[in-house]
């Protein structure tokens, strides 16, 4: 009766590298929705599905009803917060600029400070900021396969530079062992935050889910998962990525 009487509330991602997709079924986005599921008790149940944004995108132009994860307001088209609603704050991020301890390089906030560089990208990715300068080679651009190459590229000496979701990074410094050998920028190419995006019919699950997500800060849980994929290996931050007072955040 139990599960008759639970409503399925559609979830979408297409974040599917690191951390948020490590395996087949595996990835924070995994964990995340197992641990709302297990605080809605049974009344609700979060159904996560999977896709390239392509075809996020036509879900969400053919007005099909549904939740999305890790998502900001300027990627949705929506930075006035009007399409949609948006939950608190689950996560802050960033798109990091690393290089390799022994050459480090310091992005100053313009592409200026990249230009002559040899920049390893993921294919098909888009860089804001810089992609006027690449297009014209002043930052000369090498595509890779996923994050983990472009990590592997600049280690080996093939390329200069690269950026990649901090978040991304954490859980690559802990799974490939790379205390030592990175340096990241003190500033990043963009920070963000990451959010619960719902669409308008789902008023009662946004109000839902907005109690869910503000319940995470003091959750244990929630900070356990966050342990396991390297999200809490910066020492100045603490298990909910807040700076501490007085310490200097390297991120």
């Amino acid at each position: 009766m139990t599960c008759q009487a639970e409503k399925i509330i559609p979830v979408w991602s297409y974040h599917q590298s690191p951390p948020f997709i490590t395996g087949e079924g595996q990835g924070l986005t995994y964990d995340f929705v197992e641990l709302l599921n297990r605080q809605l008790s049974g009344k609700y149940r979060l159904e996560l599905t999977l896709m390239p944004r392509n075809r996020l995108d036509m879900y969400l132009a053919s007005r099909k009803q549904g939740a999305v994860l890790f998502v900001n307001a300027k990627w949705m088209d929506d930075r006035a917060q009007t399409k949609y609603f948006w939950g608190p704050e689950i996560m802050a991020d960033s798109n990091a600029i690393i290089s390799p301890r022994k050459h480090p390089i310091v992005y100053d906030g313009t592409a200026k400070s990249l230009r002559g560089l040899v920049f390893a990208g993921v294919r098909g990715h888009y860089y804001v900021g810089l992609e006027a300068d690449m297009r014209e080679n002043r930052i000369h651009r090498i595509d890779t396969k996923s994050e983990a190459a472009s990590i592997k590229s600049m280690l080996a000496g093939r390329v200069d530079v690269t950026s990649m979701p901090a978040s991304t990074l954490k859980y690559f410094m802990k799974s490939m062992s790379l205390a030592g050998q990175i340096y990241t920028s003190p500033r990043p190419l963009m920070p963000y935050s990451r959010h619960i995006m719902l669409t308008k019919s789902l008023l009662v699950e946004h109000k839902l889910l907005q109690k869910q997500v503000l319940a995470l800060k003091s959750n244990p849980d929630w900070k356990a998962i966050l342990i396991k994929y390297g999200l809490l290996a910066d020492p100045n931050k603490n298990w909910h990525g807040e700076i501490q007072p007085g310490i200097f955040d390297c991120w």
